[in-house]
């Protein structure tokens, strides 16, 4: 029980960080998309 316990709480925390770094990804492209637009605009 304390073995099956420790492994759903593994699982858990690798769904955790897949999830974490898909919105880290997310998050760096609309940051770069934001910082990027105004520099494109200005440029032409």
């Amino acid at each position: 029980m304390q073995i099956r316990a420790l492994s759903n709480a593994e699982g858990s925390y690798e769904s955790f960080k897949l999830h974490g770094i898909i919105s880290l990804f997310i998050i760096l492209f609309f940051t770069v998309t934001l910082v990027l637009k105004p520099v494109n605009i200005k440029r032409v």
